[in-house]
């Protein structure tokens, strides 16, 4: 198969930072909360997975987020690897998993994109708090978990509480995206002065050595593997 920078070009342009960020836009206008924060976090794992050959692979969706984390501010790794929710009974004792310890589960991928996904809620106390004329506050990332004051009536379900900021995480999507895009094609050109080209020419599969210019291949071979019958 060969390959161009055009391929990752339009790409980007048309469907990421063309129909992607129009969508999203237009439902932040239309102070449509919920349908905002499933679309980000579902294509947060979609950047990743694009660069990585992963399109399509069930299973590989939770690793795909992850790595796609690290292209946002440091802060919401640090977020992912600290909120956990506990699962209680009725009476408020501990519910055990298989290996009798405390049923537990973790991240942003499982809490908030699966709980969204699945259950139409995040996967704890949460809310979505969405602005429609836009304005993001540079002092905030997309994501943060606050005490509950114990005078509120939430507190008996929780302590704390999830809240998602769709114009702070969107703003943050948007940069890791272009650091995605600008990543690929520096290694595509690295890859076209290795094989010996010139900068109008194409690349072949045995003229790809980067792995993420490699998988970005792939997904295009898996997009148009696709029939139906």
């Amino acid at each position: 198969m060969w390959i161009s920078k055009d391929d990752i070009q339009d790409r980007f342009k048309r469907f990421i930072f063309g129909f992607i960020f129009n969508d999203i836009d237009q439902c932040i206008k239309a102070k449509a909360n919920y349908v905002v924060a499933l679309a980000l976090l579902s294509y947060t794992e979609y950047l990743v997975a694009l660069v990585s050959g992963k399109i399509g692979l069930q299973g590989d969706g939770g690793k795909s987020f992850g790595k796609a984390l690290e292209y946002f501010p440091g802060e919401y790794k640090r977020v992912d690897d600290s909120i956990v929710i506990q699962y209680r009974d009725k009476a408020g004792g501990l519910v055990l998993d298989k290996t009798g310890k405390p049923k537990q589960e973790r991240g942003i991928y499982k809490l908030f994109r699966c709980g969204l996904a699945h259950e139409y809620f995040m996967k704890g106390v949460g809310r979505v708090n969405n602005n429609e004329n836009g304005y993001a506050d540079p002092k905030r990332i997309g994501i943060e978990l606050d005490d509950i004051p114990e005078n509120d009536s939430l507190y008996s379900l929780s302590p704390k509480r999830f809240t998602l900021y769709t114009n702070e995480y969107f703003r943050d999507f948007k940069v890791a995206a272009e650091k995605i895009h600008q990543k690929l094609l520096a290694e595509f050109d690295a890859d076209q002065r290795s094989a010996g080209k010139g900068q109008s020419e194409l690349l072949t599969d045995s003229d790809v050595k980067s792995p993420l210019l490699k998988g970005f291949s792939d997904s295009l071979k898996m997009y148009s593997s696709r029939e139906i019958v």
